[in-house]
């Protein structure tokens, strides 16, 4: 997760659900999720302390209510009975453990050791009366040639009610494939920073291209600017840039479900409409995000999970957010990546990338 670009990192636990990091880039482009249940781990319980500090503010906040309710007796069942059922949510949201991390200080704790036996993990407070805080340690017993070595880290944590993704995967396309598979498709890409991820249906290919805005730029100017593409500084940027793609048929992938029963209105109502959809979205989506964070999310994925784990990429076109996911039966990970708007990508007027489509044309014949 500090591959990601964010500064903290946040944590929710409940001994019941287990637990759940998350974390949100700088940009805030790119939000990340590991769920890990409590049968991952080899014994979890709920923190008593923080439990004891939610406790008196949960009963603070109860004797508010208590005040409010007879204040306000003209209340009918129904409103009494919803504010019930929404304070019975909160009193569960109350009981998980939430706190926020400095992401770089977690990344210096749970780096790679050789030899750990052993790792607990748990909430303390600090003995200071005068400036009490919240704690998490983390305890390492580590073996090395017959030796036993104890390591211990203690974090301060503060109390945060964390970061959500608001993303929908209903009715998206979906691809499945191995992580490896999908690194595979990255490694000609490691020089560039963005990528254009492009689907196919009708010609049933999948190609990843390196996206240069300087590109985008000198080209733009030239459809819609007599003389623009002329522009000597965007020339010298476009002829030093390297341009790599690399394409694989639909068939390669596990699964492969592409949406193209999608309405698309007319021509006049798409122009007034910033909602409508590509005019070409039922044939071809352009996805166009970040490479750092999809590669190392695929990364970690295959190397530190089950060998034959999948992950799955839903998607709808450029300007919904990219997908990725995958699951076993105790840990479960997401990653929602933003995509540049599939307006941003017209040349001169019209819909799609030109230049993209002009490159899946080439590499098919």
């Amino acid at each position: 997760m500090s591959k990601m670009g964010g500064k903290d990192l946040y944590v929710e636990f409940d001994p019941l659900e287990g637990l759940v990091l998350r974390t949100l880039n700088d940009a805030k482009s790119a939000f990340c999720s590991f769920t890990y249940q409590p049968s991952f781990f080899e014994r979890c319980s709920a923190p008593p302390l923080l439990q004891q500090q939610r406790r008196q503010r949960k009963n603070k906040n109860n004797k508010n209510t208590n005040n409010k309710r007879k204040s306000s007796s003209s209340r009918t069942r129904s409103t009494v009975s919803s504010t019930a059922d929404d304070e019975d949510d909160e009193d569960d949201e109350d009981e998980v453990y939430k706190c926020r991390i400095p992401l770089k200080a977690m990344a210096a704790v749970t780096k790679s050791r050789k030899g750990v036996s052993s790792l607990r993990i748990r909430n303390e407070t600090s003995t200071n009366p005068q400036h009490q805080m919240f704690l998490l340690t983390f305890e390492f017993h580590m073996e090395h040639k017959g030796n036993r070595l104890r390591v211990v880290h203690r974090l301060g944590v503060e109390d945060a009610d964390g970061v959500r993704a608001v993303a929908d995967d209903e009715n998206a396309s979906e691809i499945v494939a191995l992580p490896k598979f999908l690194l595979r498709m990255m490694e000609p890409l490691k020089k560039s920073e963005e990528v254009a991820f492009i689907v196919n249906d009708k010609a049933k290919l999948v190609t990843m291209a390196s996206f240069h805005h300087h590109q985008y730029v000198g080209e733009a100017s030239a459809a819609t600017t007599d003389g623009a593409g002329n522009n000597a500084v965007l020339q010298s940027k476009s002829a030093t840039l390297l341009k790599t793609e690399t394409s694989v048929g639909a068939d390669e992938f596990d699964e492969f479900h592409f949406v193209e029963d999608r309405k698309v209105k007319n021509a006049t109502s798409s122009a007034k409409n910033d909602s409508a959809l590509p005019s070409n979205v039922n044939e071809e989506v352009t996805l166009v995000c970040s490479l750092r964070e999809p590669k190392a999310l695929l990364q970690f994925f295959d190397t530190g999970t089950d060998d034959d784990v999948r992950v799955s990429l839903h998607f709808h076109w450029g300007g919904k957010p990219l997908i990725l996911q995958t699951k076993t039966p105790t840990f479960c990970g997401e990653l929602v990546m933003a995509t540049l708007d599939y307006k941003l990508l017209r040349r001169g007027g019209g819909d799609g990338d030109h230049n993209q489509q002009r490159g899946h044309q080439g590499h098919q014949q």
